[in-house]
């Protein structure tokens, strides 16, 4: 009876034993389980530190105060109106050359009337020298602007393209907030 009490305090101590061994291995598992839920915690932390910084960045940029269809339709008539001076620079200086020629030789090519007044006729010519001056001045300032609303309207196209981002790092956030 005594052999069968220490038989069964044996099989006891085995059971123990075994149950020692899987609660261990249990144990290890959830340790490396623990480090593992850790180690992903700290990333999202860390990604949700990168996102709002780059989301306070983000929202320190200004709203373009015209849309990009505005600029584009400036863009349009400014082009249109510079096109229009170059034609107009472009005939002032072809007459303004035929004049000179005519001056020059003191009779009309095509009707073969003489210069009358030579200081009017020459008065003439500067004054349409003047106005392809002026043309071309135009024309110039004009491309500035063309220029200027050409850099606008990539200000607005970063702008658009900075604020789709921005939407897809808060809902990025908030997702990693959720985790």
């Amino acid at each position: 009876q005594e052999l069968d009490s220490l038989q069964e305090k044996i099989q006891e101590v085995h059971e123990k034993k075994q149950q020692y061994v899987s609660l261990k291995t249990e144990f290890e598992s959830l340790r490396e389980g623990q480090e593992s839920l850790k180690n992903n915690l700290d990333s999202i932390d860390e990604k949700l530190k990168e996102s709002d910084k780059k989301l306070s960045d983000s929202q320190a940029v200004k709203k373009p105060e015209k849309t990009l269809e505005v600029i584009e339709q400036e863009i349009y008539s400014i082009e249109t109106k510079e096109r229009d001076l170059i034609k107009l620079s472009a005939a002032l200086c072809n007459e303004t050359e035929s004049l000179s020629k005519i001056l020059e030789k003191g009779v009309c090519g095509t009707c073969k009337q003489e210069v009358a007044n030579r200081e009017s006729f020459k008065s003439q010519i500067d004054s349409k020298k003047d106005e392809a001056k002026k043309a071309e001045s135009e024309t110039l300032d004009i491309h500035k602007k063309v220029e200027n609303l050409k850099k606008e309207s990539q200000t607005v196209r970063d702008y658009e393209s900075h604020s789709k981002e921005l939407k897809l790092m808060q809902d990025r956030k908030k997702e990693l907030a959720e985790q």
